[in-house]
């Protein structure tokens, strides 16, 4: 059985960071894809692509491509994250939320304004202390 690319880039991830989770994890809840032709080249559908070095580590990018929403909730307003999730982290102008459908959603305050943003906007380290804290519960 022939696997789907998304599927064989995956299990190359897995081999790549065998004891660190973190990015395996962050693709699933952030619904990162592969880029067509790379399993080391992952974006987000803000434009923001990760990339795995050949030293394994990961660099990331803002392409300023235009938005490619396959979130179905995409346009909701932030009082639905608020409503449906199951794990929220707020900061000062900063709100993370785990929506019941296990996707990660980041609300930045922004000119008096919320607005949803990548979860790479804020570098990878911030994600994956958002990742580590998710997996502790």
């Amino acid at each position: 059985m022939k696997l789907p690319f998304r599927d064989k880039a995956i299990v190359n991830v897995k081999a790549c960071f065998p004891t660190d989770k973190s990015f395996l994890k962050s693709i699933e809840l952030c619904s990162f894809e592969p880029d067509s032709a790379n399993w080391r080249i992952w974006e987000d559908e803000f434009g923001y692509t990760i990339t795995i070095t050949d030293e394994k580590k990961l660099r990331l990018q803002n392409n300023n491509c235009p938005i490619k929403v396959r979130d179905l909730y995409y346009k909701a307003p932030k009082s639905w994250a608020i409503e449906n999730n199951q794990w929220s982290r707020l900061e000062e102008n900063i709100e993370w939320y785990l929506g019941n459908d296990n996707k990660l959603r980041l609300f930045r305050y922004i000119d008096n304004n919320w607005v949803r943003s990548s979860t790479l906007s804020l570098k990878w380290a911030a994600l994956k202390d958002v990742i580590s804290e998710i997996s502790e519960e």
